[in-house]
């Protein structure tokens, strides 16, 4: 007979997979986010943008089935994982170039790492750190290399830059609550829709108290489509990374977050068409 752990072990390619499906899905944020910019402040884009993943959502909607405890600590992430990471890290991409800011996030793998072995207790090898901390070296070479302030649609800043830096900080302790939620039994899923709709209640409360409603006449069609192609594809993101974060469990080496890393990848491909090289008809360069 075999013993409920190993009925209940899922093959560990399953979760990489899940993990390079997040990354894909994920890169495509910054992209989207610096065509937006051309027309939508950096509310009124994340406002847009979880109304599309909240749309994308609701068929997959489930009971949440959780307890008094479990869904204060599921809005505590969604407050920290929504208005709170998002509205820091896209001002800091209005702020610095694409490449940037998704170069940025090759810090995320070191943030990762050292929250889940200082928090989650998860072990990981003296060479894999130093890896980590060697790939890293280059960020903060770019950071000193940025200006202050600078013109966001063709180079970085040192304060755009940082801004994106903090909010991987953010996204790690949004990150651990969500696993603890998981590790506790909770659906990937549910935490993931839940965490979702309810972020995006505070950041909609938030933004039509300080900004108003967002626009509606006048937006550029690929304004559009940008603030949709980024909220259909951000619960997908998170939905397989909270899959493969549980799935991919301990973690010996970091896959999850080198995975992730993989995004700036995409970012840097993109880069050129949503900083103003390639324009489009009829839409003012961001």
């Amino acid at each position: 007979m075999t013993s409920p752990i190993q009925s209940s072990r899922r093959p560990e390619p399953a979760g990489y997979l899940a993990c390079a499906l997040a990354g894909v899905f994920w890169g495509l944020g910054f992209f989207f986010g610096k065509i937006a910019f051309a027309q939508f402040t950096v509310e009124h884009y994340l406002f847009y943008r979880f109304l599309f993943a909240c749309a994308a959502l609701l068929p997959f909607m489930r009971h949440p089935h959780f307890s008094a405890r479990q869904w204060g600590l599921l809005l505590i992430a969604a407050a920290l994982g929504i208005p709170l990471q998002f509205m820091v890290q896209f001002y800091g991409l209005s702020l610095t170039s694409v490449s940037h800011a998704a170069l940025m996030v090759g810090s995320m793998p070191v943030i990762l790492a050292a929250g889940a072995t200082w928090f989650a207790g998860e072990q990981l090898e003296l060479k894999g750190w130093l890896a980590l901390i060697v790939s890293t070296a280059g960020i903060v070479l770019i950071v000193r290399s940025s200006p202050l302030a600078a013109d966001s649609a063709t180079s970085g800043s040192t304060r755009g830059d940082l801004l994106v830096i903090a909010s991987l900080f953010i996204a790690l302790a949004w990150v651990l609550l969500n696993k603890r939620l998981m590790a506790e039994g909770c659906s990937p899923f549910n935490v993931t829709a839940w965490g979702v709709l309810a972020g995006s209640i505070m950041l909609y409360l938030w933004t039509i108290s300080s900004k108003g409603l967002p626009p509606l006449r006048g937006i550029h069609p690929a304004v559009w489509l940008a603030a949709a192609g980024s909220g259909f594809s951000a619960p997908r993101a998170a939905c397989c990374c909270g899959t493969g974060a549980c799935i991919v469990s301990p973690l010996r080496e970091p896959p999850c977050s080198s995975i992730l890393n993989r995004r700036w990848v995409q970012c840097w491909v993109f880069s050129c068409w949503a900083s103003g090289w390639v324009p489009l008809p009829g839409l003012a360069e961001p």
